[in-house]
């Protein structure tokens, strides 16, 4: 199927089952209450748990279904709630409320050091290349497209908005090209670059970030080196905020070949940059 008919990828989970995975760990992933994988029979003795658990959360509205997931998963390592570990959007906006919930405070923001989920280490986690190897492609949008961050969180800081809690700190610069080169040369060149960079254009750096995209191929009328080739695309997924557009940055952003061109304003007094 297309992949816009599909599921967004956890990317949070799998880059946790890159760094598991190379530490020699066996990782399976799961999508809801999955009794065939709740314990480990065939694999080691009868009866045999998880040594872990990590489930990510999604919008506020999926408050039951993740409690009711955190329930049985927390079964699956022995009943220890130690050993579940929870992140994600909803997991850092309502951190208390799934504490006096579930009895597990969750890992809030951004997971970068082994640390937060208590093992020894120096990988910075959320910018380990994603193990795509773990999802069903019937199911999640991988067939064609990859998935990244050139920059993390926003300068704006809305009361009203969800970032500064999930990503508190504005990263302006983080190098695409290790993590595009990597996937490439395992998974192939697939067309589609979906860049979920929550503010992009507020980045002081946006001249580097759109050359490392050219330097990837993402430029104006470039195409994939497969057979037959195919144009590569990039979406800003999170959309390109109006209020930062001028011509500097208009004729940087013009380089590259954006389809289609999301853009967004947060205030009404920003109406007319929007419609300029």
């Amino acid at each position: 199927p297309a992949d816009y008919s599909l599921w967004y990828p956890p990317l949070g989970l799998m880059k946790l089952a890159r760094f598991h995975k190379e530490r020699g760990d066996q990782v399976t992933f799961v999508s809801g209450c999955d009794a065939k994988v709740a314990s480990l029979p065939d694999l080691f003795s009868p009866g045999a748990r998880w040594d872990r658990v990590y489930i990510a959360t999604l919008f506020t509205f999926n408050w039951d279904s993740i409690v009711k997931a955190i329930s049985f998963y927390t079964q699956a390592v022995g009943g220890t709630v130690e050993n579940v570990f929870i992140g994600g959007i909803m997991a850092s906006l309502m951190p208390q409320d799934l504490f006096e919930e579930t009895g597990i405070y969750p890992i809030t923001g951004i997971l970068n050091s082994p640390s937060q989920i208590r093992l020894t280490g120096d990988e910075v986690i959320d910018q380990i290349v994603p193990d795509y190897e773990i999802l069903d492609p019937r199911k999640y949008a991988i067939n064609e497209t990859y998935y990244a961050y050139t920059s993390r969180g926003c300068v704006n800081k809305c009361a009203w908005c969800g970032v500064p809690q999930i990503e508190p700190t504005f990263v302006p610069y983080i190098d695409i090209k290790p993590v595009i080169r990597s996937l490439r040369q395992k998974h192939g060149d697939k067309p589609y670059l979906k860049l979920m960079d929550n503010n992009v254009l507020a980045s002081p750096r946006l001249e580097q970030i759109v050359s490392d995209l050219e330097e990837l191929g993402y430029g104006r009328d470039c195409f994939t080196e497969t057979r037959p080739p195919r144009l590569r695309i990039v979406d800003f997924n999170q959309g390109l905020d109006a209020s930062h557009l001028d011509e500097r940055r208009m004729k940087l952003i013009s380089k590259l070949n954006i389809r289609p061109m999301r853009i967004a304003f947060d205030r009404a007094s920003e109406k007319k940059e929007y419609i300029r």
